[in-house]
């Protein structure tokens, strides 16, 4: 009887750990799209200092959700240890907003015009968002 408690037992608590997870890496993706989504509302606006401001509030959030994330890296690829829909999940956040905010500089040049203090700010501002996601 032990026995039969006990193979039922530790997968179930194994389940629970893993939706536990799920469930917090889900949320780090809701505030990590809702950062990025912020940021560039600001850049679009032509507000580095603004947007800067957001990323600045929210780096060390994003830094700590993203270290949580269970992966190795082999080569410069990168697995993920987690359920089909988390992954799911974390393609899209992962991509969409890499992309959006590299995106953002040659838009953000043509709103700002020729001032490379503020072209400068945000190429600062992008190479320390995607340093944390490397």
């Amino acid at each position: 009887m032990k026995k039969l408690f006990l193979s039922f037992f530790f997968p179930l608590m194994l389940i629970l750990t893993a939706c536990n997870n799920d469930k917090e890496i889900l949320a780090f993706f809701d505030e990590w799209d809702n950062t990025t989504n912020l940021m560039l509302q600001k850049i679009e606006a032509g507000d580095v200092d603004g947007a800067r401001l957001i990323f600045d509030a929210q780096k060390e959030n994003l830094k700590s959700g993203w270290a949580k994330i269970p992966r190795s890296r082999n080569g410069g690829s990168s697995k993920i240890y987690m359920s089909s829909a988390v992954k799911k999940r974390y393609d899209e956040s992962f991509f969409k907003n890499i992309e959006a905010i590299r995106d953002s500089a040659p838009t953000f040049r043509e709103k700002v015009g020729g001032d490379k203090i503020k072209v400068e700010k945000l190429q600062n501002l992008i190479q320390e968002y995607r340093e944390i996601f490397r």
